[in-house]
């Protein structure tokens, strides 16, 4: 019998895994931020006071809605679809594809938003420089594991793949 030996180190599976922790840490800033708007409390930011400032500021509402709230919903839709895509091996394309849309998506608005605490604020908040890291991890592991799992569909696997049993 002929089985395909598993490589545990594949870019693929590590590039997956990677996304999950990042959507994990972005998760956790998101819903720390979340509970502290919900009552009416600024976040503790240590030295500095950036957090106060830019929760406090105009900015920190997207048509009405806490920003922190827009960032549960997207990081745990996010989770979601890493987790498919870790349980469904090799992912689906459609599945990668909205995956690593919602990752440019999240990491754009990222960017808007440090660009507004830059420009517009005068004020960073660690909490939200922590978030845009991880967005910015989540991409790059996201297109990593893509970029595999596209090379590797297209390939043969090479005859020292495969092992006799």
């Amino acid at each position: 019998m002929i089985v395909r030996r598993i490589n545990w180190w594949s870019v693929s599976d590590w590039g997956w895994r990677l996304a999950a922790l990042f959507t994990l840490v972005g998760l956790g800033v998101s819903t720390y931020l979340s509970v502290v708007e919900a009552m009416g409390t600024g976040p503790s930011c240590g030295v500095g006071g950036g957090c106060q400032t830019v929760a406090a500021s105009v900015y920190s509402r997207l048509m009405g809605i806490p920003v922190a709230y827009i960032g549960v919903a997207g990081y745990s839709a996010m989770l979601i679809g890493v987790l498919a895509a870790i349980g469904i091996q090799p992912a689906p394309v459609r599945l990668q594809i909205i995956v690593l849309a919602a990752a440019a998506a999240g990491f754009l608005f990222s960017v808007y938003l440090t660009a507004v605490q830059a420009f517009f604020i005068g004020a960073f908040c660690v909490y939200c420089i922590t978030s845009a890291l991880a967005m910015t991890g989540i991409l790059l592991a996201v297109s990593s594991a893509i970029a595999a799992d596209w090379a590797a569909s297209r390939e043969e696997l090479p005859e020292e793949e495969y092992a006799e049993v």
